[in-house]
C-alpha cells in the first residue's frame, strides 16, 4: 500500500505471474491509519484488555473493507470451504502499514467466514525481490533428505530484568513431541548470544522461545534477548542477539526458523518504516527461507497451542511432508484453531500477531 499523503487516496500495486495492477483504495487514508496507530491497541494490561480487543476487531474490520477484501476481490481470491484449495496471496506494508497485520483482517459482525484468512494462505515479504530468491531456493528443500532435520530449541524460562515465561518449556516438550521422529532435536536454555549462534549454524529448523526488543530508533539493534553466563560473583545479564549480528550470517543449513517472541515482526522506526528491518527479515538474510514472526506478545497457553499445531502439520506417518506452501499452510491452520476458537474468537490480541515471511 502505497500513500503520497493524506490528500491523496492510497493505492495498492496488485501483482501476478501475468499482470501489474495500480489498485486505488479509496476506502482508506493515511489519516485514518495514523489514528489507529496512535490508539496503541497491541499493549494491553490486564483492565484494558477487553476494551482494546474489542476496538482492535474494529481496526481489523476497517483493513478488511478498505483494502484487503477490495485486493482480494480484484484478485478473484473467494472463499473455499478446505485450506488445502487456498491460493497465496505475499503482502508488502509499506509506510504507516509496514506492520499491519492484513492476513487477520476481516468482518466479524458479518460473519466468521468474511476475512482474508477464508479465501488465500498469506505469507509477507520484505521486497520482491527477497521473495524471488527465496523461491529460487526451493529445489533443494523439496527433494528427499537423507539425513534427520536437525532442530535447535533455544528457551529463556527466565530472563534477567524481564518477566517469566514458564510456558516455554512446556513448548518446547510440545515441540519436541511433535516433531519425533523425523527431526533430530538439540535444546539450548539460557544461552548467551555466541552459544546461540553457533547452534544456528548446525540447524534446519531454529525455534527461540523468549523476549524480543524493538528498539524505536535503530532496527539493526532490535532482537532475541538472550543472556550472559554467570559467574560468582556476576548475576547473568541480558545478551541480546540483534539484528545487525544475525543478518551477517550464512547459514547453508537454515530452512525454518520459528521466532515465539514479541516484536520479532515489528519495525518501530517511523524513519524507517519503508526499509522492513525488524528480526524475522534478520533471520531471512541470515539464510533462513521460511521465518514466522509476531507483532506483539501473546498469551502462553496460546503460543503453545499454535507451535505445537504448526509443528504436527510437517509429521504425517512419522516423515517430513515439507515444500514452501506447508510452511505457510501449517502456521495458517494453526492460527485458525485459536481464532475460530469459542474461547479466543473476539480476542484477536491473541492470534493476529502471528505472520509468515519466505517463500
Amino acid at each position: 500500500w502505497e500513500s503520497a499523503g493524506s490528500g491523496h487516496v492510497p493505492v495498492n500495486f496488485v501483482i501476478t505471474a501475468d499482470v501489474f495492477k495500480v489498485l486505488p483504495l479509496p476506502g482508506l487514508s493515511a489519516h485514518q491509519a495514523e489514528d489507529w496507530i496512535n490508539q496503541d491497541l497491541t499493549t494491553t494490561s490486564l483492565g484494558d484488555r477487553g476494551r482494546k480487543n474489542k476496538a482492535y476487531l474494529q481496526f481489523l474490520s476497517w483493513l478488511w473493507r478498505g483494502c484487503v477484501r477490495p485486493v482480494l476481490d480484484e484478485l478473484h481470491c473467494y472463499e473455499q470451504r478446505s485450506a488445502e484449495n487456498l491460493p497465496r496471496v505475499w503482502w508488502i506494508g509499506t509506510g504507516l502499514t509496514s506492520s499491519f497485520p492484513f492476513h487477520s483482517a476481516g468482518d466479524i459482525s458479518v460473519g466468521p467466514t468474511e476475512n482474508a484468512s477464508y479465501r488465500v494462505i498469506s505469507s509477507y515479504t520484505p521486497t520482491l525481490k527477497a521473495l524471488q530468491y527465496a523461491q529460487d531456493c526451493a529445489g533443494a528443500s523439496t527433494r528427499p533428505r537423507r539425513h534427520l532435520w536437525r532442530a535447535v530449541i533455544i528457551t529463556m524460562p527466565e530472563t534477567p530484568g524481564a518477566s517469566s515465561l514458564p510456558g516455554t518449556n512446556v513448548e518446547r516438550s510440545e515441540i519436541i513431541a511433535a516433531t519425533k521422529p523425523f527431526v533430530s532435536v538439540k535444546t539450548l536454555e539460557y544461552p548467551d548470544v555466541v552459544s546461540a549462534m553457533a547452534r544456528l549454524r548446525e540447524c534446519n529448523i531454529a525455534h527461540f522461545a523468549c523476549h524480543g526488543v524493538s528498539d524505536p530508533t535503530d532496527p539493526s539493534s532490535s532482537g532475541l534477548i538472550l543472556q550472559t553466563a554467570g559467574t560468582t560473583t556476576e548475576e547473568p545479564r541480558q545478551d541480546i542477539l540483534t539484528v545487525r549480528e544475525v543478518s551477517k550470517a550464512h547459514l547453508l543449513r537454515a530452512e525454518i526458523a520459528y521466532l515465539s517472541a514479541c516484536s520479532t515482526a515489528q519495525n518501530q522506526a517511523r524513519s524507517l518504516s519503508d526499509e522492513v528491518l525488524h528480526v524475522a527479515s534478520g533471520f531471512q538474510v541470515a539464510g533462513f527461507r521460511h521465518v514466522v514472526g509476531c507483532l506483539w506478545p501473546s498469551d502462553d497457553k496460546v503460543c503453545v497451542d499454535v507451535a505445537k499445531s504448526f509443528y504436527s502439520e510437517f509429521s504425517y506417518g512419522g516423515t517430513v511432508s515439507y515444500d514452501d506452501r506447508a510452511v505457510a499452510l501449517a502456521l495458517h491452520k494453526a492460527v485458525a484453531k485459536i481464532r475460530e476458537s469459542n474461547e479466543y474468537c473476539k480476542q484477536p490480541l491473541l492470534w493476529a500477531q502471528y505472520m509468515h515471511f519466505g517463500a
